[in-house]
């Protein structure tokens, strides 16, 4: 005998098996961007200016696809973000302010620049053959208001966290980094989703609060995700210098 299903447990059921997935991805995807903070770390100051520019870009490119976490709506952007600022932290932690605050501004400018490059793209005329354009439209032509807003909390969140992570390690004498990075990062990220969402979804959304709210438990989830990576850091960072210095 066949069982029957009804179409709406049917639908039930794979509405399940899709939140699921995207938690099971955004878990992998928090992890793996994490571990390769990590990763570019051991390979010294310059791989990670270069991480923490790349992950400024895909922030501001990935940010148009939303998904669903948890029944909410989110945005997939919120990992590469938490990845930045991660990277951020283990280049003041090792490397100092100063280089801190120099990957600050090449990560901006890196994302300004991709931003022109892409508009620029797009104003090329296609050929009738080109099958490609509305799809690089969909996904690169965000309005002015949006790409301002992107950037200004960007900009704005970096340098909040780049001084709250130094007055932290100061304050405890380096001590109790995975707690300096979650308190620095925390504060940051709400003002990075303060300003985004008033300054680019202000008048356009039915509930700002509503997503406001939900994208910082994302993000909350996020950075809780980065803990194990920041736990290997301090085993896998100090005994790479501690090689380097034996030779």
């Amino acid at each position: 005998m066949h069982k029957n299903t009804s179409p709406r447990r049917t639908i039930k059921q794979k509405t399940v098996y899709l939140f699921i997935m995207n938690e099971l991805i955004f878990l992998f995807h928090s992890l793996f961007i994490s571990f390769a903070a990590v990763a570019c770390a051991r390979f010294g100051k310059e791989a990670l200016i270069v991480f923490i520019s790349l992950m400024g870009v895909c922030a501001n490119l990935f940010v148009t696809k939303q998904i669903m976490l948890g029944g909410f709506t989110v945005t997939a952007a919120d990992a590469f973000t938490i990845g930045a600022v991660l990277a951020l932290n283990l280049l003041q932690e090792y490397y100092g302010t100063k280089v801190t605050l120099r990957a600050i501004w090449i990560s901006f400018g890196s994302a300004l620049l991709f931003t022109v490059l892409s508009q620029i793209h797009l104003c090329y005329i296609p050929a009738l053959c080109d099958t490609t354009q509305t799809h690089f439209f969909a996904l690169l032509c965000n309005t002015p208001r949006l790409i301002g807003a992107s950037l200004c909390a960007y900009l704005v969140s970096q340098h909040l966290d780049r001084y709250l992570f130094s007055f932290l390690k100061n304050y405890f004498n380096g001590n109790f980094m995975i707690a300096r990075f979650c308190s620095s990062t925390l504060v940051a990220q709400l003002a990075d989703t303060l300003i985004f969402s008033f300054l680019g979804l202000a008048g356009l959304v039915e509930n700002l609060t509503h997503i406001v709210v939900i994208s910082y438990l994302i993000k909350l989830g996020a950075v809780a995700l980065t803990i194990p990576a920041l736990m290997a850091a301090r085993f896998i960072i100090h005994k790479h210098e501690t090689h380097e210095s034996a030779i």
